[in-house]
C-alpha cells in the first residue's frame, strides 16, 4: 500500500509506475524506519518495474527519493507540507485467531 495526497490522482499501481516515468523530477516516497518491511517490498516492487531509486537527496537521476521520515507521528506532516509526495504505511500485526 501507497499513501499519496488526495490532490493526486493515481488510483493504482499501474498509475504510479507511469506517474513516476513521466515526473521529470524524483518522486520522494517516505518511510517510518529504514528496515520497515514495507519499505523492502516496496523497493523489491520498484525494481520489477525498473524504476530506480535512492536516499540520497542529492542524486537526481533516480526516478524515486527515498525520505526516512524518522517515525510514523511524521508521515502525515511530511505528506501535507508538501515534503514528501506519498509515504509508505505502517503495517499493523493481525492476531491470529485459531
Amino acid at each position: 500500500m501507497l499513501v499519496l495526497s488526495p490532490e493526486n490522482h493515481v488510483n493504482s499501481w499501474e498509475e504510479f509506475v507511469k506517474w513516476v516515468k513521466k515526473s521529470k523530477e524524483p518522486i520522494r516516497i517516505g518511510f517510518k524506519n529504514p528496515v520497515a518491511i514495507a519499505k523492502l517490498i516496496f523497493e523489491r516492487a520498484l525494481v520489477e518495474e525498473g524504476l530506480t531509486y535512492t536516499s540520497d537527496k542529492s542524486d537526481r537521476t533516480k526516478d524515486i527519493l527515498m525520505v526516512h521520515m524518522k517515525g510514523e507521528k511524521n508521515l502525515v506532516p511530511g505528506l501535507q507540507n508538501n515534503i514528501i509526495n506519498g509515504y509508505l504505511p505502517v503495517w499493523q500485526k493481525i492476531p491470529i485467531q485459531r
